[in-house]
């Protein structure tokens, strides 16, 4: 059965794209209509980055990836999550008025989400902006929204259903914060610094004063006569604003790391400080502020927000930190909700999928219903886990400068590291044969090492690459090492004790991943996209085809005809490899961070999304027959539903790769059956058709909103989206 929470989270979505689509400023996008061709969004385990953080009253609202998370924070010392919902992207910035959350969605724009129940967040209302909410300040019926390389807009939220853009102006420079105080809208501006807003008209809002500096401007707060403007490396600038036509630039203050993002309350600036944690400037005097501590937070902060005498700092590596600031010159953490870090890379066995982190974690995720995944063990390493090869049942974690970890996995609810190798190098990519692990070492190349016993792994060779080796495959007697810029190099380990290189490629670009098919290498080369290399004599290797991405290949998987190349900012891309001199793209999905990883199981494509989690896409060019890996295993392959949404009935079409029973159910949003369409069928192979008219088992007809269909062959259920419109 699928958990009804998830259903009920995943139906509100929908119900507020379906309502949001009569306007034409509001694009209703959720995870099932993103930028995409040939592919379907499933499911998604959502953890990530933590960018943003607000407090009202008792209750902490910050971004962990795509997830906008809730908790309770009446005691600080034990924060306690309350709710989450998943949005389409990364949540970049939040901000929190009445009972509703309003959230800079990145490239999905603005998201507002009822939040008057704290365990049950509901999505309302949305409106894409043109580029990418990464700012947001709520004043009155208003929310601004700084929207990068289109400035700012300024959207009508009196209607939280239904919100329209009223306004906007080109700050010219890629608009990053904004702060609202009386009629004047004060906006940080990346390269054109502070611009400063008259917004007593929000349908007319025209610049009175701005001042610049050799530097650009990241975030911005405003307290008094005085504008604090983080500018990351170039730290913390305060400008006077007491005349909105003429602002000029009191003092810098200088701190190591980034300055991400300030906090002012009374004569006392919070500082979110990047790596070097948390600060607290005494600003009584502005042209002269003075640092009265330092707190070292063991992660990123990236914003701080300040709520009866605790400083709740969003930490891109660690999550929501609460820190007493009682006394100012020695601050203390008392209290940490941890977010998902950076998905670096996955692998999936079995039922699970294992993604590696980058705090040096170790995720296990629960994705036999890949529609309601859910994270079912976790391991704590110790630097940053930069990829993960399972080979049942041990994990073999690459923990960058910590070395090799050996976790137990057999209870997948209770990993536990059994082994360890302390490496030389910074170890980036990882894979397992029989008794053995290979080693992509960075700057130091590769090495080779026995894990038959895995409490005492130990090294039986190493071999030095020409550049850095970022992944490594094997395949036979011969490993495949993605070489950064000294391209594919091939070694020959029929003696493991003593590797050889005996071919290589110059790929041109930053080889950064491989995978090997036959006799064909394909490598992920950064900026030069996919190029594919015939390696059947690995001693002359040679390029047959390749083709450009959209943004930086970075991983790769192949399965059949097709490439599964994780490209960065531009999301998942499928090329059709069937005829390797002439590869295409044959379709793709706008994941909404920054893909890293890539790992493919019949027509299912996981991917590690940086800022979003573990993504769960289908391909579908795959579906069209009965020959796919998916349905030779499983039975049964969902085509989709046709039309959807619908009214007054819709046909669910599947294929079966072999005779089998067959059940099919509609579910509504709480998990309650309302229509059985099949049960236990007898159905032949292949294409098959099945009409729902819209009513329950009682002939009755359901109401508009969302529903479920779960087909069921006895072996796999698999479950997808249905909306009634009426």
């Amino acid at each position: 059965m699928i958990s009804p929470k998830i259903l009920l989270c995943l139906a509100l979505v929908g119900i507020a794209a379906l309502v949001l689509t009569s306007t034409a400023e509001s694009s209703g996008m959720d995870r099932i209509t993103a930028d995409s061709q040939n592919t379907t969004w499933i499911g998604a385990w959502s953890s990530g980055t933590c960018f943003s953080t607000t407090v009202q009253g008792n209750y902490a609202y910050f971004g962990d990836g795509s997830n906008l998370q809730i908790a309770d924070i009446s005691d600080p010392s034990s924060p306690l999550k309350m709710g989450k919902i998943a949005l389409p992207e990364e949540i970049r910035k939040v901000a929190v008025a009445g009972d509703y959350a309003y959230v800079a969605n990145d490239e999905s724009g603005l998201r507002i989400v009822d939040v008057s129940n704290p365990a049950l967040p509901v999505e309302v209302g949305s409106l894409d902006t043109a580029d990418r909410a990464v700012g947001i300040f709520v004043s009155g019926n208003y929310a601004y929204v700084a929207d990068n390389e289109d400035g700012i807009r300024i959207i009508d939220v009196s209607n939280p259903w239904g919100p329209i853009e009223v306004g906007f102006f080109d700050t010219y420079g890629l608009a990053k914060g904004v702060f609202v105080v009386g009629n004047y809208a004060y906006v940080a501006a990346h390269h054109m610094d502070l611009r400063i807003l008259d917004v007593s008209d929000p349908t007319a809002p025209f610049e009175v004063g701005s001042a610049n500096s050799t530097d650009s401007a990241y975030d911005i707060f405003v307290s008094g006569d005085y504008a604090y403007l983080s500018y990351g490396q170039y730290g913390l600038h305060i400008m006077d604003v007491s005349d909105p036509a003429a602002p000029w630039q009191v003092s810098v203050r200088y701190m190591g790391g980034n300055t991400n993002g300030a906090f002012v309350v009374g004569n006392f600036a919070y500082v979110a400080s990047g790596s070097y944690g948390f600060r607290i400037y005494d600003v009584s005097d502005p042209a002269s502020a003075v640092q009265v501590a330092h707190l070292e937070t063991d992660g990123n902060s990236q914003g701080v927000f300040l709520s009866n005498d605790f400083a709740y700092v969003a930490d891109g590596d660690r999550g929501l930190l609460a820190i007493d600031v009682d006394e100012v010159t020695d601050p203390v953490l008392v209290g940490n909700l941890a977010t998902g870090g950076v998905a670096y890379r996955v692998y999936c066995s079995g039922e699970y999928a294992y993604v590696a982190d980058g705090d040096g974690d170790l995720r296990i995720i629960d994705v036999s219903d890949p529609a309601a995944v859910t994270e079912t063990g976790y391991f704590d390493g110790g630097s940053s886990a930069l990829d993960v090869f399972v080979a049942e049942p041990y994990a073999y974690v690459a923990d960058w400068m910590e070395g090799l970890r050996i976790v137990d996995i057999s209870d997948p609810t209770l990993p536990v590291e059994v082994g360890y190798y302390d490496a030389v190098g910074y170890i980036r990519g990882v894979t397992a044969v029989g008794d053995r692990v290979y080693l992509a070492e960075g700057a130091t190349g590769i090495r080779i090492i026995d894990v038959s016993d895995p409490a005492n792994p130990a090294e039986l060779s190493s071999l030095d690459t020409v550049d850095y080796a970022h992944e490594i495959v094997v395949s036979g007697d011969y490993a495949y090492v993605a070489d950064s810029q000294g391209g594919l190099r091939i070694i020959d380990i029929s003696d493991p004790t003593a590797p050889t290189e005996v071919g290589f490629f110059d790929t041109i670009g930053f080889s950064e991943g491989v995978c090997v098919d036959g006799d064909l290498a394909y490598v992920a080369d950064g900026s030069q996209g996919l190029r594919i290399i015939d390696v059947s004599n690995p001693a002359d290797p040679f390029e047959v085809g390749g083709i450009q991405t959209h943004s930086h290949a970075g991983d790769i998987a192949v399965s059949g005809n097709y490439a599964f190349v994780s490209d960065h900012y531009a999301g998942l891309r499928i090329i059709d490899v069937s005829d390797p001199a002439v590869p295409f793209e044959a379709g793709y999905y706008d994941t909404g961070g920054e893909t890293k990883g890539v790992f493919v199981s019949g027509n299912l494509v996981y991917v590690a999304d940086g800022f979003c989690g573990l993504q769960i896409i289908r391909n579908d060019l795959d579906l069209t027959g009965v020959d796919s890996e998916e349905a030779s295993e499983a039975g049964t392959a969902i085509l989709g539903a046709y039309p959807n949404p619908f009214n007054p009935r819709t046909t669910i079409v599947f294929s079966l790769s072999r005779d089998t029973t067959q059940s099919l159910e509609i579910l509504d949003v709480s998990g309650r059956v309302v229509r059985v369409l099949l049960s236990d069928a007898a159905m032949p192979r292949g294409r098959q058709e099945v009409v729902w008219d819209g009513l329950d088992d009682g002939g009755r007809q359901v109401p508009s909103g969302v529903y479920f269909y779960r087909l069921d062959d006895g072996n796999t259920k698999q479950t997808d989206r249905l909306v009634l419109i009426k």
